[in-house]
């Protein structure tokens, strides 16, 4: 009927089909992707209708099988209503949430790649063998003897005040003059980020982001039922006059981005590219977040200062974090900013997760003021550059003359692009089987793309592994950069890069 949601035309296909017969109780629907894709519709709208079938108990979500038909559903008019039965929880979940989760599969996929192989690029963490336990233990045992009990009850929501003039020290050595009161403990970037979305950002409003961008971030945007719009990263555009285009054409409320060893590409800007990009942006009235977690981990080259070390404009909210420079798991980070700013985010934290670990932020506290995280920072610095060379040396070796990538300054990842028509995708399928993974470009696009690109990360990985891992890879590579020549050639055509498309 004209004027029918979309969604709704689909749900009544399902239902008469499960109705007649045609769809047999444990029949698997199609998953959301094929269906958008052979309808022509956005996947959200397959995604709604799904939903609403399985509101009525006539199919229900699954993990690892997709959505599956129960043959159940509603009484018919007149008749009595069936017995309770159990609550039907993936049909309850909000459209941003099935939306996340959709992509989330194809990436954790990857991340759960057995330890065991060969190795394991994926991942873009610190080593934790790296960390001695015995720093940390003693950090904890002297806050507790210190502070006591006080740091097992409930502190400021902005944080232990001690770790929060550690964060200001520390930053003084970025060049970013602030005070304890300029800062916000959270936890994490992904916390930090989240609480400034949920803060200055609705709903169907506009963000512009780095094209590629790091994809749990990507993630979050989307759960905010943002509308993104990309910054090309690697390219070599003048980043200023890229976002003036973007900016003409749709105004935005949020930019974020990365400046310093930026995941995944690796690049870090210039100290002139970067007074460019503020220009650009402080011509409108919207919010600047930089992400500067990795600006420790620099191993040549002249640091240069962040972006809210070179604004005037009090428009930059600065995000950081120790997950990068000590450890992952102890979710701590900080957000810096305007007291007006840091004001609301106070106000959101404190509705979101009322106090942070009190006795975790006393223990990094120590570590920063006591000068014991630097001396950490400055022994891992040598591991890492090692292990960034062993990879550089190993792409050169084995990797096809075809490939291209950059040695970054620092950070934990090199960003690698094959010829049009590989797809590193089904390479990865190939790859897994061999015990090496690693993250296709397309996970961190914007909007679709990065087929022929993938994220190497070196972090975490001895030597050794590097140069075993990128042996079969580069084997692989060389098949796959022939194979690609071929599909360009338009003589084959592989379903691979025809069905799946793009993560995002």
């Amino acid at each position: 009927m004209p004027g029918t949601p979309v969604y709704h035309r689909i749900a009544e296909g399902f239902r008469q089909r499960i109705r007649d017969g045609s769809l047999q109780p444990g029949e698997r629907l199609p998953s959301v992707r094929e269906e958008a894709l052979k309808l022509r519709v956005n996947r959200m709208t397959v995604a709604h209708a799904y939903r609403t079938l399985a509101r009525e108990g006539l199919v229900r979500g699954t993990v690892g099988s997709g959505t599956i038909v129960t043959g159940g559903g509603s009484a018919p008019p007149g008749q009595p209503a069936p017995a309770a039965s159990a609550l039907l929880w993936e049909g309850l979940t909000n459209e941003s949430v099935d939306t996340v989760a959709e992509i989330l599969r194809g990436v954790e996929s990857i991340e759960s790649d057995t330890v065991r192989g060969i190795a394991a690029f994926e991942r873009a963490v610190p080593d934790p063998d790296l960390l001695r336990p015995q720093l940390l233990r003693n950090a904890l045992c002297a806050a507790l003897a210190d502070e006591g009990s006080r740091l097992l009850g409930a502190g400021p929501v902005e944080g232990h005040p001690e770790l929060r003039r550690a964060v200001a020290l520390l930053l003084a050595g970025r060049g970013l003059v602030c005070s304890e009161d300029d800062v916000l403990i959270v936890n994490g970037v992904q916390q930090g980020l989240d609480l400034i979305l949920r803060t200055f950002f609705a709903p169907g409003e506009t963000a512009v982001t780095d094209d590629p961008a790091y994809y749990r971030s990507l993630l979050l945007f989307r759960y905010h039922r943002a509308h993104l719009r990309g910054l090309p990263v690697d390219t070599d555009g003048n980043r200023a006059t890229m976002l003036d285009s973007v900016l003409s054409e749709r105004p935005a409320r949020l930019i974020y981005t990365v400046s310093t060893f930026h995941n995944p590409t690796g690049r870090t800007q210039s100290r002139e590219e970067r007074l460019e990009f503020l220009v650009s942006a402080q011509r409108r009235p919207l919010v600047l977040v930089e992400d500067d977690s990795l600006w420790e981990l620099r191993y040549e080259g002249r640091p240069v200062p962040p972006l809210r070390a070179l604004d005037d404009s009090n428009r930059i909210l600065s995000l950081g974090s120790f997950s990068k420079i000590l450890a992952p798991g102890l979710r701590l980070g900080w957000v810096v900013g305007p007291p007006q700013a840091l004001a609301a985010l106070k106000q959101v934290k404190e509705i979101a997760d009322l106090r942070g670990n009190l006795l975790t932020q006393a223990a990094v506290a120590r570590l920063v003021l006591e000068g014991k995280l630097a001396a950490h920072v400055k022994h891992t610095l040598s591991i890492y550059r090692k292990r960034r060379d062993v990879m550089a040396t190993a792409l050169e070796r084995y990797f096809p003359s075809e490939a291209r990538w950059q040695k970054p300054e620092g950070g934990l990842t090199f960003w690698v692009t094959f010829p049009q028509g590989c797809d590193t995708r089904r390479l990865l399928d190939r790859s897994q089987a061999r015990g090496v993974s690693y993250c296709p470009g397309t996970v961190f696009r914007v909007r679709g793309g990065g087929e022929n690109q993938m994220r190497l990360a070196f972090g975490h990985l001895k030597p050794a592994a590097i140069e075993r891992g990128l042996k079969v890879l580069g084997a692989l590579s060389h098949e796959e950069v022939v194979r690609g020549r071929r599909d360009a050639g338009g003589r084959i055509r592989s379903r691979a890069v025809e069905a799946a498309g793009p993560l995002f």
